[in-house]
Protein backbone atom coordinates (compact mmCIF):
# COMPACT_ATOMS: atom_id res chain seq x y z
CA UNK A 1 0.00 0.00 0.00
CA UNK A 2 1.12 3.57 -0.20
CA UNK A 3 0.71 5.83 2.88
CA UNK A 4 0.83 9.69 1.84
CA UNK A 5 0.92 12.63 4.15
CA UNK A 6 -1.74 15.04 2.82
CA UNK A 7 -0.11 17.84 4.67
CA UNK A 8 3.81 17.59 3.26
CA UNK A 9 3.00 15.21 0.29
CA UNK A 10 5.46 12.44 1.44
CA UNK A 11 4.67 9.30 0.49
CA UNK A 12 6.16 5.59 1.24
CA UNK A 13 4.94 1.84 0.36
CA UNK A 14 4.90 -0.37 2.75
CA UNK A 15 3.38 -3.65 3.19
CA UNK A 16 -0.03 -4.47 5.95
CA UNK A 17 1.21 -7.08 8.55
CA UNK A 18 -1.76 -6.93 10.77
CA UNK A 19 -5.07 -5.61 10.92
CA UNK A 20 -6.99 -4.06 14.25
CA UNK A 21 -9.71 -2.79 15.99
CA UNK A 22 -9.67 0.98 15.82
CA UNK A 23 -13.74 1.40 16.37
CA UNK A 24 -14.48 5.24 18.24
CA UNK A 25 -12.16 6.95 16.33
CA UNK A 26 -10.29 8.40 13.08
CA UNK A 27 -7.22 6.05 13.05
CA UNK A 28 -7.20 3.56 10.28
CA UNK A 29 -3.41 2.61 10.09
CA UNK A 30 -0.49 2.11 13.00
CA UNK A 31 2.58 2.17 11.01
CA UNK A 32 6.08 1.04 12.17
CA UNK A 33 8.25 3.88 13.89
CA UNK A 34 10.99 3.86 10.84
CA UNK A 35 7.72 4.20 8.37
CA UNK A 36 5.96 6.83 10.39
CA UNK A 37 9.46 8.95 10.74
CA UNK A 38 9.61 9.09 6.66
CA UNK A 39 6.13 10.45 6.57
CA UNK A 40 5.93 12.66 9.91
CA UNK A 41 8.16 13.25 12.99
CA UNK A 42 7.17 10.95 14.93
CA UNK A 43 6.54 13.60 18.07
CA UNK A 44 3.64 13.92 15.76
CA UNK A 45 1.61 10.74 16.59
CA UNK A 46 -1.26 11.07 14.05
CA UNK A 47 -1.34 13.19 10.63
CA UNK A 48 -3.73 12.91 8.11
CA UNK A 49 -3.29 10.68 5.27
CA UNK A 50 -4.26 8.70 1.64
CA UNK A 51 -3.83 4.96 1.58
CA UNK A 52 -3.74 3.95 -2.11
CA UNK A 53 -3.97 -0.04 -2.34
Amino acid sequence: MTVTNLDTGASITCTVDDRGPYSGDEKVLDLHRDEFSRLAPLEQGIFHARLDW
